[in-house]
């Protein structure tokens, strides 16, 4: 069997692999003198990969918590309609016990670092404060609940439901 070479005969042109040049990297001098250094361009630092927004405490809680904590039940519906106080570039937040507390302990740098990269208002701590005695809503879990709560809200439906005999299955 003849070879390609043979086929090809020396009238075909034989491709080789040149190398590209290799670029130099443009040298640009540094200022020198004073005067130089004054009239220089100057530097500029990368832009962060988000700009913090200005909005009001109460509309970067409420964004915050929600991204957070939408998942976490134990805080989310407890506490999800409440705005901490911010004082002195300190958020202080009351929590109804030590279940909750530690929560907040345990995701407060995700909460300072979040804060920090999406809000341009300053803050340096977060304070989680427990009261025992600060009223919660009521998170409505299973159909007892939802009766309990729809008998609190219309005094009228325990009467009727005591005429009918009515009982929930679970």
């Amino acid at each position: 069997m003849p070879s390609i070479k043979n086929i090809l005969g020396s009238t075909a042109p034989v491709q080789q692999d040149v190398p590209e040049p290799v670029k130099e990297p443009e040298v640009t001098s540094t200022p020198q003198t004073a005067e130089e250094i004054k009239t220089a361009e100057p530097v500029s630092e990368p832009a962060p990969t988000e700009t913090p927004v200005e909005k009001d405490f109460a509309t970067c809680w409420s964004e915050l918590f929600t991204n957070l904590f939408q998942n976490d039940l134990i805080i989310y519906h407890s506490l999800n309609e409440e705005i901490p106080k911010y004082e002195n570039d300190i958020i202080q937040i009351e929590v109804k016990n030590t279940i909750q507390q530690e929560e907040f302990e345990s995701r407060k740098k995700s909460i300072l670092e979040y804060w920090r990269n999406h809000y341009a208002l300053n803050v340096d701590d977060l304070e989680v404060i427990v009261n025992e005695q600060k009223e919660t809503k009521k998170v409505i879990v299973n159909s007892q609940d939802k009766l309990e709560n729809m008998m609190e809200q219309n005094g009228e439906l325990k009467d009727f439901l005591n005429i009918i005999n009515f009982r929930i299955k679970d």
